[in-house]
């Protein structure tokens, strides 16, 4: 990001700015997973036990995901 910009960040400043993105990917994965188990929920009504397995499953494959990023750092 900073190379197309032609910046030289200090590494402070580089330091945000992966903060910064990594907390708008896990925000734009959250919300997305968020809209997915709305949509299975509504699109599964009747079958109200598997529209509960698909939420937890989204559910622990977002953590897992956050924890990953949270690791790259």
């Amino acid at each position: 990001m900073f190379k197309v910009l032609e910046l030289q960040p200090s590494l402070e400043q580089t330091s945000m700015a992966v903060k910064l993105i990594e907390q708008a990917i896990i925000e734009g994965h959250r919300e997305s997973a968020k809209h997915c188990s709305t949509v299975a929920s509504q699109s599964l009504g009747a079958d109200s036990d598997l529209a509960h397995k698909i939420s937890d499953e989204m559910r622990r494959e977002n953590l897992l995901l956050i924890a990953n990023l949270s690791s790259l750092q």
